[in-house]
């Protein structure tokens, strides 16, 4: 019970309500105006409202009979967290959605109609001046996203919607198919639906490619490249140090952009920088290199990648070229090698058994004589056990290399 600071007149079924401030927890709130509220409807837009929250079976009591305007309790089917400065929305179920058609350039009748995202199963049947109508009734709530599945010119429109959204910082700049179109607005960001709103409407349509510059660390599966030459699905992915070892470009993951370029999609999310450069390998049995560092005959060598066996071997080389028995996967940055089979070899690059024994700067010998060389800044791999010199020595199987 409560009791108040004076009479008042009340009868049974009459409201009482009390001002709050903080949160309360309940399952009533009283709106001004119930103009389209019924039951059954969706309920969110506070923090304290779970997903799924509809106004219960029988929970729209009108102040007035038959006047929504006047007001009306509203009953959850669940309890909420409220507070006293939140605004809560009430959906809607109806195959009619009133809407500006403004932003629906373009042929949408027969489109599939997504909500925040998700496929309804529902179409596009018809559409006139503000209202779009459905083949079916769509449950929509307050602060949902409606998406139209392009089904023919393009579309201009301040909103699109983004495989994550959680890309996007707010005022990166932004480009379609690699042609600038704006920055990403304030507050435009909308992680449930994964949306993004832009400072000013922008032509798009199905296949093109968002892009957002950012600063910092993001992780994606996609990445932009000003030219794909060489690039194909299934080459390794490396050069950063947020990309695993053994990232691929996934199958059908180089897609062209129109004014030049490619987005890459990989096989596995990484972790990139806006300063990161990344490398992409190459799948081939002719790998074309520089000749002066093969000195002595190297035809029936068998070649090794970053130290390890590749069961394949050279089968010829002539200028500028090798090429090798089968196919070898190579990725940047890799080290082949090729196990002599002839003369000693004229080269700055040596195999070891452990290059952490070297140090930059220290003395090389090769069997107990000085080469006048040292190991070279930067020189040193620990991955691929190979030592860089600060000029060539000559060097064969067998030989001891000291530092």
């Amino acid at each position: 019970t409560v009791r108040l600071s004076g009479d008042i007149t009340v009868e049974e079924n009459d409201f009482i309500e009390f001002p709050f401030a903080g949160t309360r927890t309940t399952t009533r709130v009283t709106v001004g105006d119930a103009t389209g509220i019924e039951e059954g409807v969706l309920v969110n837009g506070a923090a304290g409202i779970s997903d799924g929250t509809r106004v219960a079976v029988g929970g729209l009591s009108l102040f007035t009979l038959g006047v929504p305007t006047d007001g009306a309790v509203i009953e959850f089917d669940a309890a909420v967290d409220i507070q006293n400065t939140d605004t809560i929305g009430f959906g809607f179920n109806s195959d009619t959605i009133t809407l500006d058609t403004n932003d629906l350039d373009g042929e949408v009748v027969g489109a599939a109609i997504t909500l925040n995202g998700a496929a309804t199963g529902e179409t596009v049947t018809g559409i006139t001046v503000d209202e779009l109508e459905a083949s079916g009734t769509l449950n929509v709530a307050d602060g949902d996203v409606l998406g139209f599945a392009f089904a023919g010119a393009p579309v201009t429109t301040d909103h699109i919607r983004v495989d994550d959204a959680d890309l996007a910082t707010v005022g990166a700049a932004v480009t379609v198919n690699g042609v600038a179109a704006g920055t990403v607005a304030a507050d435009g960001i909308d992680l449930v639906a994964n949306t993004v709103r832009l400072s000013a409407p922008t032509a798009i349509e199905a296949g093109d490619f968002v892009e957002f510059t950012f600063a910092g660390t993001k992780t994606t599966t996609r990445v932009t490249v000003g030219d794909a030459t060489g690039i194909a699905e299934g080459v390794l992915v490396n050069g950063a140090v947020g990309i695993d070892p053994g990232t691929r470009v996934a199958a059908g993951g180089v897609s062209s952009l129109p004014g030049g370029g490619a987005v890459i999609e990989l096989d596995a999310a990484v972790d990139i920088q806006n300063t990161d450069t990344i490398g992409f390998g190459f799948i081939s049995d002719t790998i074309t290199l520089d000749t002066n560092d093969l000195d002595g005959a190297v035809a029936g060598a068998a070649i090794t990648l970053n130290g390890a066996a590749t069961g394949e071997t050279v089968t010829g080389i002539v200028a500028g070229e090798l090429t090798a028995s089968g196919d070898i996967d190579v990725s940047d940055g890799d080290v082949l090698g090729f196990a002599f089979a002839g003369a000693p070899v004229l080269t700055d690059h040596i195999r070891v058994d452990d290059a952490g024994l070297a140090t930059v700067g220290a003395a090389v010998t090769v069997n107990g004589v000085a080469t006048g060389e040292t190991v070279a800044a930067g020189g040193i791999d620990l991955v691929a056990n190979m030592v860089r010199l600060s000029g060539d020595i000559t060097v064969e199987e067998n030989d001891f290399i000291e530092f």
